[in-house]
C-alpha cells in the first residue's frame, strides 16, 4: 500500500495532515514538523494526490497551480480538481480540465508546478469557475 495524504481543514483554516499508511493512520501538524497525538478537530478533507511541485510541497486537491505549458512555456494558472474519477487541473482561462494521467501517462513534471494558494481562500475564483458545490 502506498503513503496517502490528506489535509485537515476547519473551514479555510488547516489543522493538520492525515497519512495513510500500511502501519495505519498517522496524523501531523499543519506544518508537517511533529506528529499529533490523537485526531484533531476537522470538518474538511482534501486529498493528496501523490505529486509534489517544484519546491517539494505536497499537491492537494483545491490547490492552486501555476504550470508551464509544455507545448509553448507559458505559465498557466489552474486548480487541482477530481474529475471523472482522476485527478487533474482545472485551467482557470480556458476553463478546461486536463487529468495528471492518462492511460498511465503522466502529463506534468513536478518541476513545472508550483503552488501559488488554496481555491477555499479565493471565494471570488470559486464563482468564476463556477465550483459553488465545493
Amino acid at each position: 500500500m502506498k503513503r496517502t495524504l490528506y489535509r485537515l481543514r476547519m473551514s479555510r483554516q488547516i489543522v493538520g495532515i492525515l497519512e495513510k499508511t500500511k502501519n495505519g493512520l498517522r496524523y501531523k501538524s499543519r506544518k508537517f514538523l511533529w506528529w499529533m497525538r490523537g485526531m484533531p478537530r476537522y470538518d474538511e478533507i482534501d486529498e493528496g494526490i501523490g505529486y509534489k511541485d517544484r519546491n517539494g510541497r505536497d499537491i492537494f486537491e483545491l490547490d492552486i497551480l501555476n504550470v508551464k505549458d509544455v507545448v509553448d512555456n507559458k505559465i498557466k494558472k489552474g486548480v487541482v480538481l477530481w474529475n471523472a474519477n482522476k485527478f487533474g487541473i482545472l485551467f482557470i482561462d480556458s476553463k478546461e480540465f486536463f487529468p495528471f494521467f492518462l492511460a498511465g501517462i503522466r502529463f506534468f513534471k513536478s518541476e513545472d508546478i508550483t503552488i501559488t494558494g488554496q481555491l477555499y481562500n479565493n471565494i471570488e475564483l470559486i464563482d468564476d469557475l463556477g465550483l459553488d458545490n465545493l
